[in-house]
């Protein structure tokens, strides 16, 4: 008896439906992870900005008799 080969796939003409999507859910969770990463540095930059300027302004000092 011949061998059937109707049933059998090669793997040339199979493509695994989920290895294109969890293709791009890595490259989207990749994505994200460098946005939140570049605004945590901004924030950062901006907060330590903020900590060491001299301010330049001076607080007057109130009479506290009138």
């Amino acid at each position: 008896m011949p061998a059937d080969h109707t049933d059998q796939i090669s793997d040339s003409q199979y493509e695994d439906p989920y290895t294109e999507r969890n293709a791009t859910r890595r490259r989207n969770t990749l994505v994200l992870v460098a946005v939140a990463a570049a605004v945590c540095l901004v924030g950062t930059l901006l907060a330590v900005k903020g900590l060491t300027s001299g301010g330049g302004g001076r607080v007057a000092a109130t009479a506290g008799g009138d």
